[in-house]
């Protein structure tokens, strides 16, 4: 996405004022972030199908589990079903991604990965053949970062691939986003909350509760001091 766009340039703005205005992030979770970068190693995405793989050299930085409508739209999409549980993001640093494509599956590799904007402020990105959505962009807003979907990784002190969601915080994501959506009906876009853009619904707990928490924390909103805006660019 060009830059010299209405899109962009809101979204540029944006970052701006969510950089001066917005609370700033716990000295704690940079110092956990930090920790994170030096181990390194590689962050992997890939499709069902295998013609799609997104490989990124870095460490995951951030670790979420989103449970919008537009997540969960994603994720049954290449099962052609109505709803799927919710997937796991890892923020990673744009500069250290790249896209490997398995000719031998897709013949014709410029167009196997392909993007759709879901709100506003963020684009997905998908395989062609499998549907499988692979990477999160919140391009302008968050120039240096790209979350990749459902990853696995590897690294010098771990060189079989894990899961990512299980990495960190004894098998848990860093958190929970959107917890209040869980139970919405899929949507293949959405307003974006925490960008004025829709109202934040109050906290919601039943006593029968089938989907459980898979974060350390859970989010109804982004909670500022626990996310470190565009944190590929640290």
């Amino acid at each position: 996405q060009t830059f010299y766009s209405i899109r962009s340039s809101r979204q540029y703005y944006q970052s701006w004022v969510a950089s001066l205005f917005y609370p700033k992030c716990k000295e704690s979770v940079l110092e956990r972030t930090r920790a994170r970068i030096l181990l390194g190693g590689s962050v992997v995405s890939t499709c069902s199908c295998g013609a799609c793989i997104f490989v990124c050299e870095d460490a995951p930085r951030l670790v979420s589990v989103c449970h919008c409508s537009v997540c969960r739209y994603d994720e049954a999409l290449p099962l052609c079903a109505d709803n799927a549980p919710a997937p796991a993001f890892a923020a990673v640093k744009r500069s250290g991604c790249k896209l490997v494509v398995n000719t031998d599956i897709a013949k014709d590799p410029g167009s196997v990965l392909v993007f759709r904007n879901s709100s506003d402020f963020a684009r997905r990105g998908r395989c062609r053949l499998c549907n499988s959505s692979l990477v999160m962009d919140y391009e302008w807003f968050e120039p240096g970062t790209v979350w990749l979907v459902n990853p696995t990784w590897t690294h010098d002190k771990h060189m079989e691939s894990q899961i990512v969601e299980f990495a960190f915080n004894d098998g848990k994501a860093d958190f929970d986003v959107c917890w209040n959506s869980r139970v919405d009906p899929c949507t293949s876009k959405a307003n974006v909350s925490y960008l004025g853009k829709e109202a934040v619904r109050e906290k919601v707990e039943t006593e029968q509760e089938e989907i459980k928490p898979r974060g350390v924390k859970q989010f109804d909103d982004l909670e500022w001091d626990e996310y470190k805006l565009d944190v590929g660019s640290m």
